[in-house]
C-alpha cells in the first residue's frame, strides 16, 4: 500500500532520520505517520506511538485498512501505543494525588514515555502532536529541546523520529514552532488542502523539504487504502 509515498519520502531509508510532519487544518496528516508505522512492522521493526491528539484507536484503523495485523503486532510487542490523555493525567497529578492545576506536562514525562522500556528497542518513535503538547501548557522551548533529545536517542540507536504538528494559521506561536521543528529535520513534509476548495479528484497537497534541496510540491488524493501522489495539474479532474 501507499507505493507511491515510499518513493516520495523514500521509506526505505528512513533509519536514524527524523521526520516532522505539519498538517494545516483542516488536512489531515495521519496517513503519512500510517505510513510509516506499517513500513517499520513490515520491515520487522518495533514502533512506539504517543497518541495525544488522536486516540489509539484510530490509528489502529488506519494501519488496519493499510494491511498491518495490528492485533498481532501489539500482542507481539512490536506495536506499542502510549495514550496521551493517561500520560497526561499521571504527569499532572502531584505527590498529593491531586491535579496540578494550571499546570504544564512535564515534557520529561514524554520523553521517558516514548523512549521507555519496551520487549524490544523501538525502530521508530512517533509523537503526535507537538501543537497538543503546547495546549496543554509546555514552552515552545521545552518542546524543541524534547525533539533534539529525541533525535539524539534514535540516532544512537539507528531509529526514526517522525513529528506531527497541526499549524494553524492565526496562531503565531505554532508557526514558529512548527517552522523551528521543520527546520531541524532530514527530512518535512507539510499536508494541506486545495487553496482553490474541495475538488473531487484531489484532496490536497504535500509539501516536502529537505536540507539544501529545493522544496518538492505534489498534489495527493486520499482514496479508502491508498494514497495516490501526482505533480500538479495532472489529476483525473485535469486530464
Amino acid at each position: 500500500m501507499f507505493t507511491d509515498l515510499v518513493d516520495l519520502l523514500h521509506t526505505d531509508t528512513v533509519q536514524g532520520h527524523f521526520l516532522a510532519v505539519t498538517e494545516q487544518p483542516p488536512a489531515d496528516a495521519s496517513f503519512v505517520l500510517c505510513h510509516l508505522i506499517n513500513r517499520a512492522l513490515r520491515a520487522g521493526g518495533a514502533v512506539r506511538v504517543l497518541a495525544l491528539d488522536k486516540p489509539p484507536a484510530h490509528y489502529r484503523h488506519l494501519c488496519a485498512k493499510c494491511g498491518a495485523d495490528v492485533r498481532q503486532a501489539e500482542a507481539a510487542g512490536a506495536l506499542t501505543f502510549v495514550d496521551g490523555a493517561q500520560l497526561t493525567a499521571r504527569a499532572l497529578r502531584s505527590d498529593s494525588g491531586a491535579l496540578t492545576a494550571g499546570g504544564p506536562l512535564p515534557v520529561r514525562a514524554v520523553f521517558d514515555q516514548l523512549t521507555g522500556s519496551a520487549d524490544r528497542s523501538a525502530s521508530l518513535l512517533v509523537l503526535d502532536d507537538l501543537s497538543a503538547l503546547a495546549a496543554l501548557g509546555c514552552r515552545p522551548a521545552d518542546l524543541l529541546l524534547l525533539v533534539h533529545n529525541l533525535q539524539r536517542w534514535c540516532r544512537r540507536r539507528d531509529a526514526a523520529l517522525a513529528t506531527l504538528t497541526s499549524r494553524d494559521a492565526d496562531d503565531r506561536t505554532l508557526c514558529q514552532l512548527a517552522a523551528a521543528v521543520a527546520g531541524s529535520a532530514d527530512l518535512a513534509v507539510t499536508v494541506r488542502g486545495l487553496s482553490s476548495g474541495h475538488c473531487a479528484e484531489v484532496t490536497g497537497e504535500l509539501e516536502l523539504r529537505r536540507p539544501g534541496e529545493a522544496a518538492l510540491l505534489r498534489q495527493f488524493k486520499a482514496e479508502d487504502r491508498n494514497v495516490r501522489v501526482f505533480a500538479a495539474g495532472t489529476s483525473r479532474a485535469v486530464l
